[in-house]
């Protein structure tokens, strides 16, 4: 179990770095630039590591992936806190979007290799519910702390990361040659929907959309609020309660297994991300904010439990995951692109939210055409078997 803490530790300290760098670039005059390019440079990189790392992790090489990202996050994190102007901020956030990328594909090879068949949901749960309560950690740490001073936070950088290599060298680990979920498939439970790989691409198209949808929030929230005179401590706060709240609604998945590998579950967790998205957008305030990032929640819990169950069991697990991860950086270019591109035509930074949420009604659209179409063509292979 105390594995789990690894991740939660590793996006702590990512998102520490994060929320304090576009924080200080709200109280610089181009701030407003530099948090664009962070939005661009961190998620273009995350892809990019994404891709090369899944043509080369396995079972006995993660752990010292592992190890090695963990080390360069932390002189990485240090550099970012420091940084200020444009390239420097740049260069930051690009390494920190690498290095957690190889660090979070990683992982996700490490866990189904010490994972027993049968137990994937449960993993899923533990590891979408680690990452979101270390981001929502980050944020919330990060935002009491910066008025302290950078010393202080790059000594805890320090900390987070020896603890996390504590972790990985002194966890026991199962042996090489011993069965574990990435070889076998985990069924659903009697009564719902069988597992079909269909829902591989489904995971991909939920994960972009997710993405879409987050990263302009973290990305130009803490910006917005530096700009109105919001403390950073509550700044923190909206961000960190939708990355908990969606860790704690991912954690629980497992017992809505049924709503797996159909369309209901997918309809009506995208319907409360558009609801929430559209709220934001009609009331353009903190607080507003504030309630729209928790009611998003559920939605993006289901996604990202169901992004990392569905890769993870069909097909080739290591090639799903690395691709999953590359959607993530994708998605989250997508959406700084177009939520900036619409600022800056109508001059309403809130205006992200109407983008968002007209994202994730569309993707939707296409979430159900495309399971419609797997099943249409499941049913017509099975009656010429027939």
């Amino acid at each position: 179990m105390k594995i789990y803490i690894c991740p939660a530790l590793m996006d702590l300290l990512a998102f520490f770095v994060i929320f304090a760098m576009t924080y200080a670039a709200g109280g610089r005059p181009d701030g407003l630039r530099e948090c664009f390019w962070m939005g661009i440079v961190f998620p273009a990189s995350y892809m990019f590591s994404s891709v090369i790392a899944g043509r080369f992790l396995n079972r006995k090489n993660a752990s010292s992936f592992l190890l090695g990202s963990t080390l360069g996050m932390l002189c990485a994190g240090i550099f970012g806190l420091y940084a200020a102007g444009l390239w420097q901020v740049s260069i930051a956030i690009g390494i920190i979007g690498a290095l957690l990328a190889l660090f979070f594909n990683a992982f996700q090879t490490f866990m189904r290799g010490e994972t027993i068949p049968g137990g994937l949901a449960r993993t899923a749960a533990r590891y979408t519910l680690a990452w979101n309560a270390g981001t929502a950690a980050g944020l919330i740490i990060s935002g009491y702390l910066y008025s302290l001073g950078q010393l202080l936070m790059a000594i805890a950088l320090v900390l987070i990361a020896a603890a996390i290599i504590a972790i990985i060298v002194f966890s026991p680990k199962r042996g090489h040659d011993e069965e574990s979920c990435d070889e076998s498939v985990e069924h659903s439970p009697e009564g719902s929907r069988p597992v079909s790989p269909a829902f591989v691409l489904v995971a991909w198209l939920m994960l972009f959309t997710v993405m879409f949808a987050q990263r302009p929030l973290t990305t130009f929230f803490p910006m917005i609020c530096a700009q109105s005179s919001v403390s950073p401590f509550l700044a923190s706060l909206p961000i960190f309660s939708l990355f908990i709240l969606q860790g704690i609604a991912g954690f629980f998945m497992p017992l809505m297994r049924s709503e797996l590998y159909r369309k209901r579950g997918i309809a009506i967790s995208h319907l409360i991300g558009i609801a929430s998205m559209l709220f934001a957008w009609l009331v353009p305030c903190y607080w507003a904010s504030f309630v729209s990032f928790c009611a998003l929640a559920p939605y993006a819990g289901f996604v990202y439990f169901s992004a990392v169950y569905y890769s993870s069991n069909s097909g080739n697990r290591t090639f799903n995951v690395a691709v999953n991860e590359a959607v993530v950086g994708l998605g989250s270019l997508a959406g700084v692109f177009a939520c900036d591109y619409w600022a800056k035509k109508t001059g309403d930074i809130y205006v992200m939210y109407l983008v968002c949420a007209v994202a994730i009604f569309l993707s939707m659209i296409v979430q159900k055409l495309h399971i419609l179409k797997s099943h249409r063509k499941a049913h017509r292979k099975n009656m010429r078997h027939t």
